[in-house]
């Protein structure tokens, strides 16, 4: 164990390129996977975790440019600060997404989630006010925000995305994406794990018995390391669970309909968008198999 410590730790900076390009990736990949699917409007579900996966990955490389930029270190905790609770906001309001039906109604979501960010934000801005200093405020803030956004959201979607993937996909097709939404389901678990309820070192319960530092002493393994594990399993997922539809996708014309058999779906919900698509496509394929024969 003492070997491992000793090498994760001389490549921190490594682990933090790690952690930074896993979440990068994840954004990246669902900007490319929305834009082949613009045709089922699956971009407005998608914004959501690819804006939490851009935001990750600049509070990862934030550090490396306070080395080099030390007179912006005040600026760059504040930056870091407001990526960290914009980036668990967006993550909380997907999971809601995954959570509610499809019929329910997005400005009550985004209530709910802008209300907390704004609660959240108004007390670091009245924390700072007072008195209290820069790096007593940071640190008070990415531990609320940890657990009061990061901690619900990556269970809430965990559970939500499981919810709605066995009442919204056909038996026949589950086994095809069934374990692609798994693996996004435990990442996000994993990620309420290490990047919610873990955090770092604060004189208050629970963050003085439980924070990054313990779980390197007792593992050996820092914590971004995990953090970027999840980000690439999430981004794994996602692509693989996009992609079988996607694949099928594009055998359909460009025209809403094919002999009368009419393929537009708007839903904004990942995994009921998912089992629309392959409702529609269990009928709709075989028509567009002919269609195709015939031109």
């Amino acid at each position: 164990m003492t070997w491992l410590r000793e090498t994760l730790a001389a490549h921190q900076f490594g682990l933090a390129l790690l952690h930074g390009q896993a979440f990068f990736v994840l954004g990246f990949s669902i900007v490319i996977l929305a834009r082949r699917s613009a045709r089922l409007e699956v971009a407005r579900g998608l914004v959501l975790p690819a804006a939490f996966g851009f935001c990750e990955a600049l509070i990862a490389c934030i550090p490396a440019w306070a080395i080099h930029l030390p007179a912006l270190v005040p600026a760059l905790g504040w930056l870091r600060l407001l990526l960290l609770g914009a980036g668990y906001a967006f993550l909380l309001a997907f999971a809601l997404q995954t959570l509610v039906s499809p019929e329910g109604r997005d400005w009550e979501r985004w209530a709910f989630v802008g209300g907390i960010f704004v609660l959240w934000l108004v007390s670091l801005v009245v924390a700072r006010l007072t008195g209290v200093p820069l790096e007593q405020v940071c640190l008070g803030g990415e531990i609320a925000a940890r657990y009061g956004l990061a901690l619900p959201g990556g269970l809430v979607g965990a559970w939500g995305l499981r919810r709605q993937t066995y009442r919204t996909i056909e038996r026949e097709r589950l086994p095809l994406v069934k374990p692609h939404l798994r693996v996004i389901g435990l990442a996000l678990g994993f990620f309420a794990l290490f990047g919610g309820l873990i955090g770092p070192v604060a004189p208050f319960f629970p963050a003085n018995w439980l924070n990054q530092n313990v779980l390197l002493w007792v593992t050996g393994v820092p914590v971004p390391l995990l953090r970027g594990l999840c980000g690439i399993a999430i981004t794994y997922g996602i692509v693989r669970a996009l992609g079988v539809v996607l694949s099928e996708m594009e055998l359909w014309p460009a025209s809403g309909s094919v002999l009368g058999v009419s393929y537009t779906t708007a839903s904004s919900n990942p995994s009921t968008l998912l089992g629309s698509c392959w409702k529609e496509s269990s009928t709709a394929l075989p028509a567009i198999r002919r269609w195709h024969a015939l031109n």
